[in-house]
């Protein structure tokens, strides 16, 4: 970057082209009077004019501001843009907060940039948490593996000492007799009963009730 003394020299140089510019041409682009003026000092004007328009100091915005090419900018003068993107707003916002409100705009678009550098660090460490948790995920299904085959083998042994018991089927209950069955019953056996005892008397000698001679 050049010499402040050096930039701020352009700066008016081109501030004066750009009056006589517009004597002549009301609608003359301030690019041309800023065309032999360095990149640096062109974007730092930009910086400027953005940070107090409240308008946000993206690389695109800076580059158009200041009527340079992205590319060229970015491969050249990369850290002199991110210099002046991180100091200037917060510079010009200071010096606007003594004459009036605060420019909003601006100021959400630096939290949004600091938000944007906390969830891409947030990224990195879910990235962390999912690497590390698929590792102890693998290594609880190999623990598994090893487990399951231990368990088997134990149950297999198991099995192989145990006799099986086989179930033996419960003795069918007899129907209740029917009421004439049972009417049946009871008078053959009050017959034979009956039988049994006129066969007993019949088979017995009888007393001979014949009066005994006299000797």
């Amino acid at each position: 970057m050049s010499e402040p003394s050096d930039a701020l020299s352009a700066i008016q140089a081109a501030a004066h082209r750009y009056s006589t510019l517009l004597a002549a041409d009301p609608n003359a682009s301030p690019h041309t009077a800023l065309a032999d003026t360095p990149v640096p000092a062109r974007l730092l004007l930009a910086a400027v004019i953005l940070a107090a328009a409240d308008r946000p100091l993206s690389i695109l915005n800076l580059c158009d501001t200041a009527g340079v090419s992205r590319v060229s900018a970015y491969n050249h003068h990369k850290t002199q843009m991110a210099t002046i993107r991180d100091t200037i707003p917060p510079l010009v916002r200071a010096h606007l907060r003594r004459a009036s409100d605060p420019p909003q705009t601006a100021e959400l678009y630096e939290q949004i940039r600091d938000r944007e550098a906390s969830i891409q660090r947030l990224r990195t460490e879910i990235s962390q948490l999912r690497a590390e948790h698929s590792a102890a995920l693998g290594y609880a299904r190999d623990l598994h593996e090893r487990l399951r085959v231990e368990v088997e083998a134990n149950q297999a042994e198991a099995r192989s000492k145990v006799r099986p018991l086989r179930s033996v089927p419960a003795p069918e209950h007899d129907e209740p007799p029917e009421p004439w069955e049972t009417e049946q019953a009871r008078q053959d056996a009050e017959n034979e009963a009956k039988f049994d005892h006129d066969t007993l008397r019949s088979r017995t000698p009888r007393e001979d009730t014949s009066p005994l001679m006299e000797t």
